[in-house]
């Protein structure tokens, strides 16, 4: 399944600047080499799976599990947070045998 994208803003909405804190600071670390140059390209992001793991997976082994994340940025003049973007991506799972569980926990991608 393809991501649902929904952008948020460009820019702080609080006061219109559109100088970025986490985006300096990715920056910085990036150069310095203390975090791989490919690493939160797209900011910070606050994620979630909308996957209930107590309940049993009856028929099905292998499943998607919807993942909500929520991606965030503070402004670097009046330090507001703001939302840049919200994607649902879907991650593909598989079921323990008898256990109606994930093997292990899904390592989610971030887009």
């Amino acid at each position: 399944m393809e991501p649902i994208i929904i952008k948020g803003a460009d820019k702080c909405p609080q006061c219109g600047s559109e100088q970025k804190n986490v985006e300096e600071v990715m920056n910085d670390l990036r150069e310095t080499g203390l975090i791989p140059k490919e690493s939160f390209k797209e900011g910070i992001a606050i994620q979630a799976a909308l996957y209930d793991p107590t309940r049993q997976q009856v028929i099905a082994t292998k499943f998607t599990i919807p993942i909500i994340q929520v991606r965030f940025e503070v402004c670097a003049d009046c330090h507001t947070i703001y939302c840049t973007s919200v994607a649902v991506v879907f991650q593909q799972a598989e079921v323990a045998r008898g256990t109606g569980r994930p093997f292990s926990p899904p390592q989610y991608k971030s887009n």
